[in-house]
């Protein structure tokens, strides 16, 4: 039986108690990422290389439109890996569910389908190249009045001897206020509650882990204006845009076996971004305390976000310059960027090249058909 005669097989099980409209496709997500950091000198970061290529591709069957079951995998290998198989092989298992206002996602799944604007404080850049699924649900929530919210439970660690239990429960809120046609005030913010408990073989030692990030900003709706090639093929171009964010960052911690109580550094952070036709520009500027202070105890294993807001001088500004296009209707994009990042004691570089290519296809429709 060949891979035809087998998605073939699946519709017709699939179809056989029903005659809604019902899909078998198949889809891949390919990235190759390199990322270097030259951080040397730097008392909140270390100097790294990232260089890696990531495959996930999955088979999914769709029902009523709105209900979507995938199954695959995702994979990566780490570039001058000699060893003969993937650095890391992990299942990709979920339903998702799409509507006009609601949407949720239930099982293992990528955190591409996350809608929320979160500070660099909440999640880092390693963080989301090496730890690319969500293990758990997410459920999200537009009107068209400008309201989004997202509320996500991701479980990071089974209690065992060998790991923690740990688990993280997320969400950002969203709100547009539209004055004049191509321009918009909103108000929203982030929110994390991060449990880091005990394993097997350690007791006593549960840390509490929250952040909260309150904002309020200015942004022009600048809308997409499609134009075409040559050869006939639409592309997408976007005019002159700009985002300003003025935000709030508190982060209550605790380590419940130390005799310390609660632990609040809080600090603000500003900001800008400015983009026209691909090329785009932004600027955060953090002011304020430590908002790691166990960094020393428990290290990455309880902060998510950048390293760099555990500055110890009350400041940490990072700079990007960048440029994004796509191509081939829209399946291949290509992003690259230099940012600079200060932690008040020098200025250090990053430069960052993605190529991501996004393919997807109709096997077999509801009469189990199958498409050419």
């Amino acid at each position: 039986m060949n891979i035809r005669q087998i998605f073939g097989l699946l519709a017709a099980i699939a179809c056989a108690g029903s005659v809604q409209a019902q899909r078998v496709g198949w889809e891949a997500d390919f990235k190759t990422r390199f990322d270097n950091r030259e951080f040397t000198g730097s008392s909140c970061n270390e100097s790294q290389t990232i260089f890696l290529a990531d495959l996930s591709t999955a088979v999914s069957y769709n029902w009523l439109d709105r209900n979507t079951l995938r199954f695959g995998v995702q994979m990566q290998k780490d570039f001058g890996d000699n060893r003969d198989y993937f650095s890391e092989v992990r299942p990709l298992a979920s339903y998702a569910y799409r509507a006009e206002r609601l949407g949720a996602d239930v099982g293992i799944f990528s955190r591409d389908e996350l809608r929320g604007d979160y500070s660099h404080a909440f999640f880092n850049d390693s963080l989301r190249v090496y730890d690319p699924t969500i293990q758990g649900m997410a459920v999200r929530y537009r009107n068209p009045k400008g309201l989004r919210a997202e509320l996500v439970l991701n479980w990071e660690g089974m209690y065992s001897e060998y790991s923690r239990e740990k688990f993280r429960i997320f969400g950002a809120i969203h709100k547009d206020w539209s004055r004049e046609a191509d321009k918009r005030w909103y108000v929203g913010g982030g929110l994390s509650m991060f449990h880091f408990a005990n394993s097997a073989l350690t007791e006593g030692n549960v840390v509490d882990n929250m952040l909260a990030n309150p904002y309020v900003g200015f942004a022009s709706k600048a809308a997409e204006v499609v134009r075409r090639n040559a050869d006939g093929r639409p592309t997408v171009e976007r005019p002159f845009w700009y985002d300003f964010r003025a935000g709030f960052l508190w982060a209550p911690q605790r380590d419940r076996i130390a005799d310390e109580g609660w632990k609040t550094p809080m600090g603000g952070e500003l900001r800008v971004r400015l983009g026209w036709k691909g090329l785009e520009f932004e600027n955060n500027l953090y002011v304020g305390e430590n908002l790691m202070p166990l960094f020393g105890r428990y290290g990455s294993e309880l902060y998510a976000g950048e390293r760099w807001y555990g500055t110890r001088d009350r400041i940490y500004n990072r700079t990007r310059l960048g440029y994004e296009r796509s191509f081939a209707s829209e399946t291949i994009r290509v992003q690259a960027g230099m940012i600079f990042h200060t932690d008040g004691t020098g200025l250090y570089t990053q430069q960052v090249v993605q190529v991501s290519v996004r393919l997807g296809k109709t096997l077999y429709d509801q009469r189990n058909h199958p498409q050419r």
